[in-house]
């Protein structure tokens, strides 16, 4: 009887023991799989969160080397104006001009040409370009693709001030003269900057 139901009770343990593994190995079926789908979450949560960092940067970045790119024109055009001669700035009118004609108050003009003082000779002052040569214009031009530019002409030769500029204006107020840039397409203006500078009286 005893040896009877030590036999009993070792096939119960037993089996116990197989149940309890079957339980085991079943449990880390499911812990795997929850495990592999919680990485995979992260894992595209990640790779979404720095394609987002890197778009931003991007775009970060072509503004600052947009906003530096017109900085430096304003910067340039600056240094040309700032000793132009008041008397000699002549332009044509945005409204329907053809010809040019001395900058009056308060009209806006589509290009400018200008005489910078770069000093005096017998008490009258010296321009350059003289007075018996073409003056500097600055001016916008399109090409073929309706594209527009600001360019330089001096001396025969045209430069390219800055790219993609849909408008330019030239405003006199009093000894004051107002540029107004305006960028993007034809179609439609994207941003615009302004300068101020005060010119010579001569």
């Amino acid at each position: 009887m005893t040896t009877h139901s030590g036999s009993g009770r070792g096939p119960r343990a037993l089996g116990g023991g197989r149940g309890a593994r079957r339980g085991q190995r079943g449990l880390s079926v499911l812990e795997l799989a929850v495990s592999t789908t919680i990485l995979s979450a992260l894992v595209m949560a990640a790779s979404t969160a720095s394609q987002t960092a890197l778009t931003a940067t991007a775009d970060v970045v072509a503004l600052d080397a947009s906003g530096g790119s017109t900085r430096h024109t304003l910067d340039r055009l600056e240094l040309l104006l700032v000793s132009a001669s008041l008397g000699t700035l002549e332009g044509i009118p945005a409204a329907q001009g053809v010809t040019p004609e001395p900058l009056q108050e308060g009209v806006d003009y589509r290009d400018l040409r200008i005489r910078r003082v770069i000093g005096f000779s017998g008490g009258a002052p010296a321009f350059e370009p003289p007075l018996t040569a073409a003056a500097v214009v600055i001016q916008q031009a399109f090409d073929r693709d309706g594209r527009g530019a600001l360019q330089l002409v001096a001396g025969g030769r045209t430069a390219t001030l800055q790219e993609s500029v849909r408008s330019v204006t030239f405003r006199r107020d009093g000894s004051r003269l107002r540029v107004t840039l305006e960028f993007g397409s034809a179609a439609a203006a994207t941003s615009s900057s302004t300068l101020d500078v005060v010119l010579r009286v001569q």
